[in-house]
């Protein structure tokens, strides 16, 4: 361009003009450049790692309900029985030292979200295999995952009462709405409230403190719109342990209110 039109020649501006010689066509240094591009791939690696944590987590806690029971069984102490789930049925094998561990074990399993049955085949080192305590075979698909439903939220909140007395604490509200709106979901079943106590007193006062128990969840569960034709309540006292009673928090265990489908 000459110089009569008031302008002058600049190379670097002209399409595939001159590059710096210490950095690309901005002018940027290289070393700039190459250190952006190993922030960007860091940043991709930190990216593709916490999403595959996460994926991890889910299926932990969602996805595999055998992985699910194994986890609940060693939380339990029961990290010695063996297990196989297909479609959501729990067979459930080894050996463990009393019968009320039995019973415990296939409890922990009907807590896992997604079990809708077991088959306890586990054997006691005290004496021969009781009689299976899970939903009757006559019962149905629905009533035995209700059953289900309504163990997890027992366990997962359990029912508490002042000590020594059938006066229902107040933390205890939640479960039992919890309870209702799994019974307003099924309206044709029709339920047994169980009440049991620890081993601490006499024998016939732990009966009747856990039938007065039982009967005071009942009448809870028909103020919240529950029919009382749907509802039956028992008392078992200390006869049903899940837990040591000689420890604290075995006798916490098996203070406890438990909810029974009844098989129509």
């Amino acid at each position: 361009m000459s110089r009569g039109d008031g302008l002058q020649w600049d190379a670097r501006l002209a399409p595939g003009g001159l590059s710096s010689s210490r950095g690309g066509r901005s002018g940027m240094p290289r070393w700039v450049w190459v250190a952006l591009a190993l922030l960007f791939l860091l940043l991709v690696m930190w990216f593709l790692a916490s999403r595959g944590g996460d994926d991890v987590s889910t299926s932990t806690a969602g996805g595999d309900v055998a992985e699910a029971v194994r986890i609940a069984e060693s939380r339990a102490g029961y990290s010695e029985v063996d297990l196989v789930v297909t479609d959501g049925r729990v067979v459930l094998t080894g050996e463990l030292p009393t019968v009320q561990d039995r019973y415990a074990a296939e409890k922990v399993a009907y807590s896992v979200t997604g079990v809708v049955a077991v088959d306890n085949q586990i054997v006691t080192v005290e004496g021969p295999e009781p009689t299976v305590v899970e939903p009757p075979a006559e019962a149905s698909v629905e009533e035995r995952q209700l059953e289900s439903d309504l163990l997890r939220a027992s366990l997962s909140n359990p029912i508490v009462f002042g000590s020594n007395s059938a006066d229902l604490d107040p933390v205890s509200s939640a479960t039992i709405d919890t309870v209702a709106r799994l019974l307003e979901e099924y309206p044709l079943a029709r339920v047994e409230v169980q009440g049991h106590t620890d081993s601490d007193g006499d024998v016939d006062a732990n009966l009747a403190l856990s039938s007065q128990r039982a009967e005071v969840v009942l009448q809870q569960l028909v103020a919240r719109g529950i029919g009382a034709d749907r509802l039956e309540f028992m008392g078992f006292g200390d006869t049903d342990p899940v837990a040591s009673n000689e420890t604290k928090d075995g006798k916490a265990a098996n203070r406890r209110i438990e909810f029974r489908v009844i098989p129509q």
